[in-house]
């Protein structure tokens, strides 16, 4: 299946779910639903809290296991804790997601320009 992201692969903007659907008997529901919180985080941040649960929130752990440091892990968990308290605009959410895309090189410079200038224009 799938991985589900809740950002637009071509603009990089919010996605919403509309669709839900029954495996078992087919019965589908359309609407919109809220999503929760932790749908907002990259799939990397979803492991990190996974992971910190896991080892009931002891950081020192969760930094020795990733082989980080503490402060590293800290300011992990503080742009998880900013991303679902809603803290940052969607605006300013999307350029992140989007400057992050260009890091990972998953969009060229000239794409994340063209992304980021058609989203001002709007």
């Amino acid at each position: 299946m799938a991985q589900f992201s809740t950002r637009c692969q071509y603009c990089f903007g919010e996605m919403r779910v509309e669709r839900m659907r029954c495996d078992s008997c087919g019965v589908a529901v359309e609407g919109k639903f809220e999503m929760s919180p932790l749908a907002r985080l990259s799939k990397e941040q979803q492991e990190l809290v996974v992971d910190f649960l896991k080892l009931s929130g002891n950081l020192k752990s969760l930094a020795s296991g990733r082989d980080i440091s503490y402060p590293t892990i800290r300011l992990r968990l503080d742009e998880i804790i900013e991303i679902i308290s809603s803290k940052i605009p969607t605006e300013v959410r999307r350029q992140k997601i989007v400057l992050d895309a260009l890091e990972n090189k998953e969009i060229s410079a000239s794409q994340a320009e063209e992304i980021l200038k058609n989203k001002r224009e709007e």
